[in-house]
């Protein structure tokens, strides 16, 4: 994948090693056929770019606040990639992916042949919060302002 070429290319040597480039089955998987056991239909066809959500999964809090905005790399399996809560960060979570988050020794999709041998450091975009908390009842969104 492009991205783990970049991220080798402007961060080199990123704390464990650098982020695999070939043989990404663990991306195929997040990405485009869904997780086996969390959010892959039963009946895959073919492989899309889509928005999966297995909705057996019960919410793991109704404050939208209150969750792991790093979804499943955070434990929270009705976080990001199983659909997407409003605390979700898209970013951070596919960066990590990308890095090998998920296929590295111990991960849930390492395999056989993990695809990285050190841990991946916690790189994201560098946003941790909003600046202004969700609201806890419709419409959620806090009003848009300019700081």
């Amino acid at each position: 994948p492009i991205l783990a070429t970049y991220l080798n290319a402007f961060f080199p040597g990123l704390g464990g090693g650098s982020a695999p480039e070939h043989n990404r089955n663990d991306l195929v998987s997040v990405f485009l056929t869904g997780i086996q056991g969390l959010n892959q239909p039963a009946h895959l066809s073919a492989p899309g770019e889509e928005l999966r959500l297995n909705t057996s999964i019960a919410p793991s809090s109704a404050n939208p606040n209150a969750v792991n905005p790093l979804g499943v790399l955070g434990g929270q399996l009705d976080g990001f990639p199983n659909g997407r809560r409003l605390a979700d960060d898209v970013v951070d979570i596919e960066v990590q992916a990308v890095l090998g988050i998920l296929c590295q020794a111990g991960g849930p999709l390492a395999g056989p042949t993990p695809c990285r041998t050190g841990s991946v450091p916690d790189v994201g975009d560098g946003v941790r919060a909003n600046d202004v908390p969700f609201q806890a009842s419709f419409p959620y969104v806090a009003d848009p302002h300019s700081p």
